[in-house]
C-alpha cells in the first residue's frame, strides 16, 4: 500500500505542479488502535512555486485524491497549515508525530515540530479535543451503545484534552501513552478494547462499559471547567511567515 500511495503522492505533484514536504498517516492506523477493513488516511503538506501565492484568486489550500474505501488521501498548503498552527489546532501537531510516515523533505518535520511548540494554546487545544469527543458522542444509538470505532474517537481525544492539562504540553497522538493517564482498571479494559477493535469491523456495535461512559462524561466536565479558568494565548506571526517565505524560496523553480 505504501508504494500506491506514494504513485498517488507523484501524481498529484505533477497534476497540481506542487511539492510534497511531508506525507503521513493520521488515522486509526497511526493512533494505535485500526481495525482488519481500518482504511488508510494519509495526509500530506505541499508547497506551491512562488507565483501560486500571487494570485488575487483565492484558493481553499488544500487538494486530494478520489476517496474510496481503502485510501483517503489529502494535503494542505503550508501556507494554510502555518494559519493552523498559528491557531494551535491540533491537526498538524498530530501528522507531525505520526509513526508511520510515507515522504518527508530532509529536516522539514523537525523544523516545523519546533515551530509548533512556540504556538501551543492549552486552552484552544483542550476545547478542540472537546469537540471532538463530543460529537463522536453524539453518534450512541437508542440504547446509548457507540460502534467501536466511535468509542475510541471519544475516548482519546479526551485523554489528549486531559494530557494538554495536566502536563501543558502538546499531546502524544498515539493510544499507547495517552492510556497511562486512565485509572489502572480503565487502562486494562482499554488494552482488551484495542484487541478487541484489532479483530472487528469498524462499524460494530458493542455494549459501551458503563465505567468509561461515567469516567467520559465526569472528565470532560472537568476539563470544560479548567479550561475556561485558562487565559487565551495571542501569538505573532512573523517566525510562520519567515519559516513561509523560506521554503517557498527553497522550492521555487
Amino acid at each position: 500500500m505504501k508504494a500506491k500511495i506514494l504513485d498517488i503522492l507523484s501524481d498529484l505533484e505533477s497534476q497540481k505542479n506542487v511539492k510534497v514536504l511531508y506525507a503521513a498517516e493520521s488515522g486509526s492506523r497511526a493512533w494505535g488502535f485500526p481495525s482488519p477493513d481500518s482504511d488508510f488516511d494519509c495526509r500530506f503538506i505541499f508547497v506551491k512555486p512562488m507565483d501560486g501565492y500571487l494570485s488575487i484568486v483565492e484558493s481553499d489550500g488544500q487538494i486530494g485524491y478520489p476517496v474510496d474505501d481503502v485510501l483517503d488521501i489529502s494535503g494542505w498548503d503550508l501556507q494554510k497549515t502555518l494559519r493552523l498552527v498559528c491557531k494551535c489546532n491540533a491537526s498538524p501537531f498530530e501528522w507531525l508525530q505520526s509513526p508511520i510516515v510515507y515522504r518527508e523533505e530532509a529536516g522539514f518535520r523537525d523544523q516545523l515540530w519546533t515551530l509548533c511548540q512556540e504556538f501551543f494554546n492549552p486552552k484552544a487545544l483542550i476545547f478542540h479535543y472537546l469537540g471532538i469527543a463530543k460529537g463522536a458522542l453524539s453518534k450512541t444509538n437508542q440504547e446509548g451503545n457507540l460502534t467501536v470505532k466511535k468509542f475510541f474517537y471519544v475516548i482519546r481525544p479526551v485523554l489528549a484534552a486531559l494530557w494538554t492539562q495536566k502536563y501543558q504540553t502538546i499531546p502524544p497522538m498515539n493510544i499507547e501513552p495517552l492510556s497511562q493517564l486512565l485509572p489502572k482498571e480503565l487502562d486494562v479494559l482499554l488494552k482488551d478494547l484495542i484487541t478487541m477493535k484489532s479483530n472487528a469491523a469498524e462499524g460494530m456495535e458493542f455494549k459501551t462499559p458503563e465505567v468509561f461512559l461515567t469516567y467520559i462524561q465526569e472528565t470532560m466536565q472537568y476539563l470544560e471547567a479548567e479550561a475556561r479558568k485558562m487565559d487565551d494565548r495571542n501569538f505573532g506571526h512573523q517566525t510562520l511567515d519567515k519559516f513561509l517565505r523560506n521554503t517557498i524560496e527553497k522550492h521555487d523553480h
